[in-house]
């Protein structure tokens, strides 16, 4: 008899390709699985693995049925979720991937909020490398990512709700050897750039302003000097440095308005966060996804109009 229990031993024995091995992972001896999987075989009618110098390996037959297990447990998994959801959204569970940087930054108060709505929903957050997200969601590892859409906007496989663009300004300590009305892109360049591994969108604004000698030379080592995923180890690096970073005002508005940290507004670099949500299109979307999405629009909307009253603040005259 065909049963998803004997579909994931087949599953796992073809990960491991090792019976011994297959058991332990499954938690269970070894003659057990080896009577799964010859219960699978007869329900087949025919041999699902072959036993090789190598290990055992998956017959024509065993590699079909293993792709169309791994969509039936998929599957499973999905209806399983789909009803916990269903029945109620405290009960049920969220993953979530977080993407670096600014889009982490947008995430937390989002996920916050949404805790405070529905104080026993489980929630998971990961936050691989951003280039792992899209692969974790393709496997349904995670329910959405949030992050820098740039470069996926046009796969079809995703549903993308793009949030508010946030223009990056250049950033560093309060004493700076930089003045703070500087808009000198030469001497800029001179200084090391941390932050993350910044997408296209962001190398080729840098590179068209960059000095024909920097351009080179950042062309051959890369723009980003120290490589770091975290906004906040990159403020702390910014605190205790000359180095400076790219930053929309509401990844440091504290900072910012302690005056730790401090803009140099005058240099335009031309560059914008598009950070977005992810989904995979043809995926259930489950309740307490949708109550996430709506928190992260709200927080996105209110990050934008402190953005915006933060710059006229400090273009307005200190008496006006």
């Amino acid at each position: 008899m065909i049963n998803l229990r004997r579909l994931q031993h087949a599953l796992t024995l073809d990960e491991y390709r090792s019976y011994a091995r297959a058991a332990e992972a499954l938690h269970i001896t070894q003659p057990a699985l080896t009577r799964s999987i010859q219960t699978l075989e007869t329900a087949v009618g025919a041999a699902l693995f072959d036993r090789g110098r190598g290990g055992v390996v998956p017959t024509a037959v065993g590699k079909m049925l293993i792709e169309r297990a791994r969509d039936i447990i998929l599957a499973t998994a999905d209806l399983q979720r789909d009803i916990a959801f269903t029945r109620s959204l405290d009960l049920g569970e969220l993953t979530v991937g977080a993407g670096a940087y600014g889009a982490a930054t947008l995430l937390g108060p989002a996920l916050g909020r949404l805790s405070r709505r529905h104080p026993r929903l489980q929630v998971r957050v990961v936050t691989p490398p951003w280039q792992e997200l899209a692969e974790r969601l393709h496997a349904h590892a995670i329910d959405l990512f949030v992050a820098d859409i740039s470069e996926i906007e046009r796969d079809p496989d995703f549903l993308i709700t793009p949030l508010r663009p946030h223009r990056c300004y250049a950033v560093c300590r309060r004493d700076h050897p930089l003045p703070p009305d500087t808009d000198n892109l030469d001497e800029m360049f001179t200084y090391p750039l941390v932050g993350p591994h910044l997408p296209r969108h962001a190398i080729e604004p840098l590179l068209s302003v960059a000095p024909a000698p920097v351009k080179r030379l950042l062309s051959k080592s890369g723009m980003v000097t120290l490589t770091c995923d975290s906004a906040a180890v990159v403020k702390s690096v910014l605190s205790h440095s000359d180095a400076l970073s790219l930053m929309s005002t509401y990844m440091a508005v504290d900072e910012l308005r302690s005056g730790e940290l401090r803009l140099l507004s005058r240099v335009n670099l031309g560059i914008k966060l598009h950070v977005g949500i992810v989904q995979l299109r043809r995926r259930t979307q489950p309740p307490a996804a949708c109550a996430l999405i709506e928190e992260l629009i709200a927080y996105d909307e209110e990050v934008a109009a402190q953005e915006g009253d933060f710059l006229h603040a400090r273009q307005s005259p200190p008496n006006s």
